[in-house]
């Protein structure tokens, strides 16, 4: 026999905010951006191209057709602006990336000298391969 629910009546009643919470945030369910098949855009982001790439490689194809093209057409003004635009943003963030990486090295040389010792070792062996 099981003993008293001592939960009752308070189980019935659920404050703001505290019922059980489920949010699916993987990309390919969230994206409202997604036109005809789904499933065929999933396969081409997993298998082919991200939609960065994809757009990345049709930037640079119009770079080329636009190089010589009437710079103060607005059309081709924009295209220069946008890929001006990625370039700066992708600089940046690259620049982050290094600030991030020598932040982690200057931590991890602070407290494991011998880890750090190591990888350092190992990244150098690595350059003299290059």
């Amino acid at each position: 026999m099981a003993g008293p629910d001592f939960g009752f009546p308070f189980t019935w009643f659920r404050s703001p905010l505290s019922g059980d919470v489920f949010q699916n945030t993987a990309p390919d369910y969230s994206s409202t951006d997604i036109a005809g098949n789904i499933e065929i855009e999933r396969r081409i982001t997993r298998e082919v191209a991200s939609y960065g790439n994809q757009l990345g490689t049709i930037l640079d194809a119009l770079m080329v057709l636009a190089k010589d093209a009437d710079r103060d057409d607005p059309a081709i003004a924009e295209l220069f602006r946008l890929i001006d635009a990625v370039d700066a943003v992708k600089q940046a963030e690259g620049q982050s990336a290094g600030e991030r990486a020598r932040d982690a090295l200057d931590s991890l040389r602070k407290t494991d000298r011998a880890a750090y010792a190591a990888l350092v070792r190992g990244l150098r062996a690595e350059g003299d391969e290059a």
